[in-house]
């Protein structure tokens, strides 16, 4: 993975892009999101929690951080890239380096009719850290390479699906609850909190724990969620298949996409 565009942010200042150092080292810090029409969304959210990452992993803070709002415009004016993912990264040698990165969205008809998954036996090792680990990200795009699959399904060592490899994970049950995995045993993504805040706003129950593997037939539908994909249907996970026309996933992947659009919490 390496940066596009004709400029990064490089440990506070705009410089060109580097297009031959690649990205993504191991235990590196890192946090992506996303820059909708020239403005980046959730903004806010996504700074606390490589803040959060790099607190909990005894990294210096930069101390032109409270700047990054303004360095980001300045990015997007350099550059030119109105829609793309940006991804901020702190290197183990105290680099830090922020930049867009080359992006797939889902197509409108993926959000229509779901995309195919497969299980992966697979664990992060910081599940509630945004880290790279290059061994497990590897095994899940051979895996996706292998099988033309949209994404992998993590499965510990007890048999529980807990997240995608790049996503968060849910289902909805037969009563029309969301089932997701517990604060803490997962990433927590930043679309999550939005998935969640928009079930609490619509009167849809969550329940937090984890799919065992050999229960996901008994689930109506499920969807994945990330920056990129916003809440996106999943009609086949391995041999299963699922619901995309589920009225309880049309709300929520509806109302992620009106929240994007709006821009109403950024």
């Amino acid at each position: 993975m390496l940066y596009k565009g004709i400029c990064t942010i490089k440990n506070g200042s705009i410089e060109p892009a580097d297009e031959q150092t690649p990205i993504g080292d191991d235990n590196e810090i890192y946090e992506v999101l996303r820059i909708y029409d020239g403005k980046p969304l959730f903004l806010n959210d996504h700074t606390q929690r490589w803040v959060n990452s790099m607190t909990a992993m005894q990294r210096p803070l930069p101390d032109w951080l409270p700047k990054l709002p303004q360095l980001i415009d300045w990015l997007v004016a350099c550059n030119g890239i109105k829609d793309c993912d940006l991804r901020i990264t702190a290197s183990q040698d105290g680099t830090i380096q922020c930049g867009f990165i080359e992006t797939t969205y889902p197509s409108p008809q993926q959000f229509q009719d779901g995309v195919k998954c497969q299980l992966l036996n697979a664990e992060r090792e910081t599940p509630d850290l945004k880290i790279f680990h290059s061994t497990m990200r590897h095994d899940a795009e051979s895996q996706q390479a292998e099988t033309n699959s949209f994404e992998s399904i993590l499965v510990n060592k007890d048999g529980l699906l807990t997240e995608g490899s790049s996503s968060n994970l849910y289902f909805i049950d037969g009563q029309g609850n969301v089932h997701t995995a517990p604060d803490g045993t997962v990433l927590g993504g930043i679309m999550r909190k939005k998935v969640i805040a928009l079930c609490q706003k619509e009167g849809i129950p969550v329940v937090f724990e984890c799919v065992n593997a050999n229960s996901i037939a008994s689930f109506k539908a499920a969807f994945l969620s990330s920056t990129p994909m916003q809440a996106l249907p999943i009609n086949q996970i391995a041999d299963t298949t699922f619901d995309t026309s589920n009225p309880v996933l049309r709300k929520i992947v509806d109302g992620i996409d009106q929240l994007i659009k709006s821009k109403t919490d950024c």
